[in-house]
């Protein structure tokens, strides 16, 4: 699988008390499938489109039981699993997540590795 070297632009989410913030997961996300996040988005399976943002504030409303109850492992259903799992988990749902180009940016590379 290839890796791509993009900088993930923050996604604004809500928090448990419901304010807006800008979220750093597509950063967590990346490092957790180091490197191959966009990779793995397009090659997920077609079917009801969704947006990266949408899908991270899925994945953000998921973690908050686990959260409450201290389920922080790599278990099914906890905290971290949902992280480690996320494409596998948001395809499960029925979703694959339509990329735009708007939510990260190449790095520019030297000549010489190009």
């Amino acid at each position: 699988m290839e890796i791509h070297l993009v900088n993930w632009k923050t996604v604004k989410a809500k928090n448990i008390r419901g304010s807006d913030y800008y979220s750093q997961m597509p950063v967590i996300l990346d490092l957790t499938y180091c490197g191959k996040l966009l990779s793995k988005i397009l090659a997920m399976p077609k079917q009801r489109s969704i947006s990266f943002a949408d899908a991270i504030s899925l994945l953000t409303v998921a973690q908050r039981e686990p959260f409450n109850t201290g389920r922080f492992g790599d278990a099914p259903g906890h905290y971290r699993w949902y992280v480690i799992n996320f494409v596998d988990w948001i395809s499960s749902q029925g979703y694959h997540i339509e990329m735009t180009g708007d939510e990260f940016e190449s790095y520019a590379l030297p000549d010489k590795f190009a």
